[in-house]
């Protein structure tokens, strides 16, 4: 099995989970230096990955002691119920109002297959309860001690009610889930750098988003570590980006639904707008990055739309 591990610096590294068995779509964070903690474990499918990727580093599944969770989308926690059953002395922390649906994922798998549908089961089965006495609630500002690093939570809603984002004081950086957008390191090759809002449904909330950003990037962070996937160094550019590109989805969505349009019209009006924006232009057609690239526009055509609707 070929695995991909990055080393952050000496107590920060990042394992490949090959999510959607795609290099560089979601990964989990390895932070040493004091108690072993992961922050998020990808789905299932991306746990054997994770395991692999902790032996290359030098860790024990025995050695982890905190597994956190931005939010419980499964794509970023699908797996953790699965890892835990091998992780004897690890608890997992999430943010308050996500604990009951890791004890119990039955709403969160029929909202998720609701919208994968057919690539249900191979994305994200199997999704494995967590024992309410192996969920740690954590609340905003609330800090953890390390030993060697101190980890502060902020709620962060936006994409998700239940959403957390993480500053680590070790590496001034921030942990930000999808609140603060998806990065695409397979563009690098390309010269570009794209950060694209995550707009998903049902929860997608401008406002708050355009808050809780606000909010992470007022502490000044050196670097931003995203859900997907990797680091950036040039957090203000990633602020301006996805702040500029969240004005133009909402723009969009609210003409699409105007003149009577579908997800699927809104979603092609996005990629339409990306293309013409010169941010792919690069990128040769057949790129795999573009399915990637157009499923996630399809999947935040549908938070828009859902939240137009809601209003």
């Amino acid at each position: 099995m070929e695995t991909n591990v990055y080393e952050l610096d000496k107590q920060t590294h990042l394992i490949d989970g090959f999510d959607m068995k795609v290099p560089g779509r979601t990964g989990t964070y390895v932070l040493s230096g004091g108690d072993l903690t992961l922050i998020e474990t990808g789905p299932s499918l991306s746990i054997p990955y994770v395991k692999q990727g902790l032996e290359e580093i030098g860790y024990q599944l025995e050695d982890i002691r905190y597994i956190i969770l931005t939010h419980v989308h499964l794509d970023h926690a699908g797996g953790a119920g699965l890892l835990l059953q091998d992780c004897p002395n690890a608890v997992v922390l999430a943010h308050d109002k996500a604990i009951k649906h890791l004890n119990d994922p039955s709403r969160l798998t029929a909202g998720a297959r609701a919208v994968y549908r057919d690539w249900f089961e191979e994305l994200f089965a199997p999704v494995i309860p967590i024992p309410e006495q192996r969920l740690q609630p954590v609340k905003d500002m609330e800090s953890l001690e390390l030993g060697g690093r101190k980890l502060t939570f902020y709620n962060s809603p936006g994409h998700a009610y239940h959403h957390i984002s993480i500053y680590d004081n070790l590496t001034n950086g921030i942990f930000t889930g999808d609140t603060a957008g998806i990065r695409y390191p397979a563009l690098e090759h390309y010269g570009v750098e794209l950060y694209l809002p995550s707009t998903s449904p049902n929860q997608f909330d401008e406002e708050a988003m355009r808050t809780s950003m606000k909010r992470l990037f007022s502490l000044k962070p050196s670097t931003v570590f995203f859900g997907h996937f990797g680091e950036s160094r040039e957090p203000e550019e990633v602020f301006a980006a996805v702040n500029d590109r969240l004005s133009r989805f909402v723009a969009f969505a609210e003409e699409t639904a105007k003149n009577g349009g579908t997800n699927e019209h809104l979603a092609a009006t996005l990629e339409n707008d990306l293309q013409k924006s010169q941010a792919l232009q690069t990128v040769p057609d057949d790129h795999p990055i573009r399915k990637i690239i157009r499923l996630d526009l399809d999947i935040s055509a549908m938070g828009l739309m859902h939240r137009l609707r809601q209003d």
